[in-house]
């Protein structure tokens, strides 16, 4: 992460970070500067609430797909970024990790929550209510985890398995998360 002063936030998790290259393509970036707006991706199971300009904006984004063809156990996870910083990062996405696919694609490396110590298995994600409102932003969704979510015939883990994700901006650069995880189950 970059503070907003262009200083790296220090650290090596794993490997170096590619200063000069991730600033000249930050550069290229189109509208970079830009105020930033919510956008649901709901086709890709994606809500991004996002305000301000860069290098303050403020972004917590939801992943409510479960894409099967890029399959990890993430589903219902979210990150955080504000202020030229990662605040809620997701570590099933590291740089290079080819090594450890048990551990990156696992739901226990990605924020969202394990039932029973169960591995997420399939399912369909679904957008309950999305609301776009000046200083105020929130998305709802649910899936289906397979092994999660129970079906008609009583299979799974849980009969709801849903969050909820408003982000509420204040005055300036202020501004707070409400996350609510509703689980019923397990």
């Amino acid at each position: 992460a970059i503070f907003k002063n262009g200083r790296l936030s220090g650290g090596e998790l794993w490997e170096n970070i590619p200063e000069d290259d991730l600033r000249q393509l930050a550069a290229q970036a189109p509208d970079k500067d830009g105020e930033k707006q919510n956008r649901l991706l709901d086709s890709s199971g994606i809500a991004i609430l996002e305000s301000g300009k860069v290098p303050e904006c403020r972004t917590v984004m939801l992943n409510y797909a479960g894409i099967r063809e890029h399959w990890q156990a993430d589903v219902l996870s979210i990150n955080i970024h504000a202020f030229g910083m990662e605040h809620l990062r997701d570590v099933g996405y590291p740089v290079s990790l080819h090594f450890c696919r048990h551990f990156d694609y696992h739901n226990l490396a990605h924020n969202t929550v394990t039932i029973d110590e169960k591995f997420q298995d399939g399912g369909i994600g679904r957008a309950l209510l999305y609301f776009d409102l000046p200083g105020f932003s929130g998305i709802s969704a649910e899936h289906t985890a397979n092994n999660y979510k129970k079906a008609k015939d009583g299979k799974g883990l849980a009969d709801i398995f849903r969050r909820t994700v408003v982000k509420n901006e204040l005055s300036g650069n202020d501004f707070y998360v409400l996350d609510i995880f509703d689980v019923a189950g397990g």
